[in-house]
């Protein structure tokens, strides 16, 4: 007998080994997953778990009020979407981390960026003008929903971007007036023109010689 022949050889793969290795690497049946989520972590902890190789984790670090700000800015830098999101819509995020994920690709990290209550009402009127028609939806839908009474007392800072952006470039005597739906110039009805002031005659009447004709 060889050394070793003992030892039974592995079996067939059964469907139901499978799936129960698959739930054991489920991101929701981590135990990893669940301490990412206590409220009691440290900095350092919260740290370790950002750089976390769970993608769910990551999303939940990103997502913490208290996600110290070095570990924040590489989250959004993160490859998966879903993690960049979480870092567009948390509240606590720094203008720095907000201005820079103005520039995400992906939609639904925008689209978390436009709808946090949180966003600089300068950035928002930035992206009011993004050359993607979704993008500026969603800002009027944001502005619309700004506009309604409930949310003028949690959101007051909009409210006058709801109609007109006024885009102020240099060189330019005045703002023009931009539809914040597409971006494009709108063109008011021009200022009546002044009435012309009628010029003085220096034609001679008989004898009488105007002034001006002297």
């Amino acid at each position: 007998m060889q050394r070793g022949s003992d030892v039974p050889e592995p079996g067939p793969v059964r469907e139901g080994d499978t799936m129960a290795r698959g739930f054991m690497y489920a991101d929701g049946a981590s135990a990893e997953v669940a301490q990412a989520r206590n409220s009691d972590l440290s900095k350092d902890q919260i740290v370790a778990f950002g750089q976390s190789k769970n993608s769910l984790v990551r999303e939940i670090i990103a997502s913490r009020s208290d996600c110290p700000l070095g570990i924040m800015v590489t989250l959004t830098h993160d490859r998966e979407t879903d993690v960049r999101a979480a870092v567009a819509g948390n509240t606590s995020a720094s203008r720095t981390v907000m201005e820079h994920l103005t520039d995400d690709k992906q939609i639904p990290v925008l689209e978390a960026l436009i709808n946090n209550p949180a966003l600089p009402p300068d950035l928002l009127e930035a992206m009011a003008f993004h050359r993607r028609s979704e993008v500026r939806g969603l800002v009027t839908a944001r502005l619309d929903g700004a506009s309604a009474p409930s949310a003028q007392q949690q959101d007051g800072a909009t409210p006058e971007l709801r109609d007109r952006v006024f885009d102020q470039r240099a060189g330019e005597r005045d703002a023009a007036v931009l539809d914040i739906a597409t971006g494009r110039q709108l063109h008011p009805d021009p200022a009546p023109e002044p009435e012309a002031t009628p010029q003085t005659s220096t034609e001679t009447v008989g004898d009488y010689r105007s002034p001006e004709a002297l």
